[in-house]
């Protein structure tokens, strides 16, 4: 699950709590938001919109590709 810190924006330079997106990345809120970043709402995970498929569940969470191949293969 991604993690939330105090730290620099990788995108605008600024000191606040950020997402840790991976070793490289790190965003905050608006960041997360101006740059189209999806979370998942199983894996908390964050993914660019346009490089990862997202289903949306009945009950309106949006579950990222990987989550649902593993939702599938539950029994």
């Amino acid at each position: 699950m991604t993690q939330k810190c105090k730290d620099i924006c990788t995108e605008c330079g600024e000191e606040k709590m950020v997402w840790l997106i991976n070793d490289d990345i790190r965003l905050c809120d608006e960041c997360v938001d101006f740059l189209d970043f999806v979370q998942c709402d199983i894996c908390g995970d964050f993914y660019p919109c346009d490089s990862v498929e997202f289903t949306e569940l009945p009950d309106g969470r949006e579950v990222c590709e990987y989550c649902m191949e593993d939702m599938e293969e539950e029994p």
